[in-house]
């Protein structure tokens, strides 16, 4: 598998489980979801993601925009795997608690749902 630099094979590759959510949105304790089912993205500079962009695995100092929100409910998990700050935008006017932009800390993940047709909230 390529990758991009700084982003390990073992990164995108290995077998991960991660909390799964119940139909109202809410993590049970024991349920877990195998992440090889979604898609992840490596991404080392700006970028717009799509809804074919399930998991972003970011390394570096850039800005990721969330596409426009079509769907309610749709989600979208960034990790930052780098040192630098990952500023997230919003497309157009949308929004994350009232900002137009949130940062995801090194070592951090978010993980963003579509609340409203102009909100993001995290999840």
């Amino acid at each position: 598998m390529a990758t991009a630099p700084g982003i390990s094979d073992a990164v995108l590759a290995s077998p991960r489980r991660v909390p799964a959510k119940t139909k109202q949105g809410n993590f049970r304790l024991g349920d877990y979801l195998d992440v090889s089912l979604v898609s992840v993205t490596p991404i080392t500079s700006d970028t717009t993601l799509t809804s074919a962009n399930d998991m972003a695995v970011c390394d570096g100092t850039f800005t990721v925009t969330l596409p426009d929100i079509t769907i309610l409910g749709e989600e979208f998990i960034i990790t930052n795997i780098g040192t630098g700050l990952i500023t997230i935008d919003g497309n157009g006017s949308d929004t994350f608690y009232g900002e137009l932009t949130i940062e995801c800390i090194p070592n951090a993940t978010l993980a963003l749902r579509s609340a409203t047709d102009s909100t993001w909230v995290l999840n």
